[in-house]
């Protein structure tokens, strides 16, 4: 091996198969006398033959030349607290603008090859794109008590408790219907009524301002327990 920290990775031939998306010449890395390209950025130092890759998938070896297939290319660019980012130092209460590329140099294969498979997708940001954004934000101050949140919250757990109350009657009620459904012989799933539940309780939610799927869904996981507990009144 002709540098003691590189690695050989798959050969040119088996990565043919894989897109060629050419974005902008890489820097930190070196040629080998044999041709090959030494990739510099990560402590891995892959080598890199004539349209190989390396094992982020994102750098390889166009025609000699180490290039970058991810340039410009974001994949994420959010907005957050200082705090979710894992830095050593900083000052609590920050905000970080967190940008990001397609590319991951320590997961397993299988994820690398997800993020080779990303190549083109995402957004194409120029610097002078994300200079923009970034002079184009709006950052509040954090100055306001919490106490109306906190009465807000407070408002949200009583809720809740009054759901989980509702929710009990309502399965008390459906292993009534159960033991009804036992003594008269009658199968559990009633399909033609279910269906016409779900229909209406979904169009009752989207005229209360909320979404249809979700209220099917959570309609669905209501019915679910509720055969159950029908399925246990009946023995099955």
């Amino acid at each position: 091996m002709q540098n003691s920290a590189a690695i050989k990775l798959e050969s040119a031939n088996q990565q043919a198969a894989r897109p060629q998306v050419t974005k902008g010449e890489a820097a930190f890395g070196h040629r080998l006398p044999s041709g090959h390209l030494i990739c510099d950025l990560c402590p891995r130092f892959c080598e890199l033959a004539p349209g190989q890759r390396g094992w982020c998938q994102t750098r390889y070896n166009r025609r000699g030349r180490l290039w970058s297939a991810n340039y410009n290319w974001l994949s994420i660019l959010q907005f957050g607290r200082i705090e979710s980012v894992p830095l050593v130092e900083y000052a609590n209460g920050g905000v970080v603008l967190k940008v990001g590329s397609f590319g991951c140099n320590f997961k397993p294969q299988a994820e690398r090859e997800h993020f080779g498979a990303q190549v083109g997708s995402g957004r194409s940001f120029t610097p002078l794109d994300l200079a923009n954004i970034c002079r184009s934000l709006v950052i509040r101050e954090a100055n306001t008590t919490t106490e109306s949140l906190s009465e807000l919250r407070s408002q949200i757990d009583k809720i809740d408790d009054e759901l989980l109350e509702l929710l009990v009657r309502r399965m008390r009620v459906s292993r009534d219907i159960g033991q009804y459904k036992k003594e008269h012989n009658m199968p559990i799933l009633q399909a033609k009524r279910y269906e016409d539940l779900l229909a209406r309780r979904a169009e009752q939610a989207v005229q209360l301002g909320m979404d249809r799927e979700f209220m099917r869904s959570v309609l669905q996981a209501i019915h679910e327990e509720s055969i159950r507990q029908q399925m246990q009144v009946l023995g099955e």
